[in-house]
């Protein structure tokens, strides 16, 4: 008896402790990407009362409440109007919400709370990033010949139009990637001033055609990286410069994504030059696009035989020549000698 009367105090004791039997929140998960015009998007917020009673969950978007389920309340389940939310009721409970017809005003920063009963209402919560993507409409690459010669340049560049937000670009040359390191600088309109700073180098403002740290900023607006590129296989080098643009923003509101590309053709080259362009958003959506183009070797320029012709006829007048002069020599000594005679 004196046992179960020590546990029963030490109860209460525990009961009067603030957090000693708290509400724990353990989970919130929101989807980081998804599609716009996606079904729906499942958000879950999952806690333990540790003893206590649940008083409410409540879901909010930017600060905005949209969902709120309150057991001892009828309904339970109350959905307010939030722009860009659509709330399944029949799929959505205490723990999930379920929301349907994804549009680009769905993304956002959602957040979970959940309160105890009274008297102590304690509360805790949780938020998540949802970002709402528009898959690019096309990609391409533009500016690839129709084949190359070894010592040719190749200057190309990688579109991805039409996206939400602006894909993300990645060049390969046979199988290989373009890595540079490089900061941001310019747009696709017009130069955008801006400093930065690079190992070993100094700070700079816009400008147009000039170097400085081994970038080379132009009127174009455009950035140009510097990148060698090191094959696994052949162990040869591609020396290439990137140029990246900042979007382009359509009249729709949508971004184009313009990456460029230029190196020379190099004899290892020989045979099939493969272009590739990746472009990606996130976990959602990614495409690969290639060119590949045929390399032959440099040709001789027709005129270098020429040259020979001509050089050779060039010996041949030059020995003419001579043989005329020696001849008119001895016709001249031949006639003084005959008038001495």
């Amino acid at each position: 008896m004196e046992g179960v009367a020590l546990f029963n105090i030490l109860v209460l004791v525990a009961l009067q402790i603030p957090g000693a039997l708290t509400l724990t929140l353990n989970m919130i998960s929101v989807p980081p990407h998804q599609t716009n015009g996606t079904d729906n998007a499942e958000l879950k917020c999952e806690f333990d009362m540790e003893g206590e009673s649940l008083y409410s969950v409540k879901w909010y978007k930017d600060d905005h409440e949209f969902y709120r389920f309150v057991p001892n309340e009828h309904p339970q389940l109350q959905v307010f109007d939030v722009n860009g939310i659509h709330v399944d009721r029949h799929r959505s409970s205490r723990e999930k919400v379920v929301l349907r017809n994804l549009t680009l005003d769905s993304a956002g920063t959602y957040k979970c709370e959940v309160s105890a009963e009274a008297p102590n209402f304690r509360t805790k919560s949780g938020k998540q990033d949802m970002v709402v993507v528009v898959i690019p409409s096309k990609a391409e690459i533009v500016g690839a010949r129709p084949k190359y010669q070894v010592g040719d340049v190749v200057n190309v560049t990688c579109y991805s139009y039409g996206s939400k937000p602006a894909a993300s670009l990645t060049w390969k040359v046979n199988d290989q990637e373009v890595t540079p390191i490089f900061e941001t600088f310019g747009d696709h309109h017009g130069v955008q001033r801006t400093n930065y700073q690079r190992d070993g180098g100094g700070s700079g403002g816009g400008g147009g055609g000039y170097r400085d740290g081994g970038y080379w900023k132009t009127d174009s607006g455009v950035r140009r990286m510097p990148s060698e590129m090191k094959s696994s296989s052949s162990h040869l080098q591609l020396q290439a410069e990137l140029r990246e643009y900042q979007p382009r923003v359509e009249p729709d509101g949508l971004e184009t994504s313009i990456l460029g590309l230029i190196f020379k053709v190099k004899p290892h080259h020989l045979g099939e030059l493969k272009l590739e362009c990746r472009s990606s958003i996130g976990s959602v959506y990614w495409q690969s696009f290639q060119e590949k183009i045929p390399v032959a070797p440099r040709e001789q320029p027709a005129r270098s035989g020429n040259w020979w012709r001509s050089a050779n006829a060039s010996s041949r007048l030059d020995t003419g020549g001579v043989r005329f002069w020696i001849f008119a020599l001895f016709a001249s000594l031949a006639t003084f000698h005959s008038r001495c005679l």
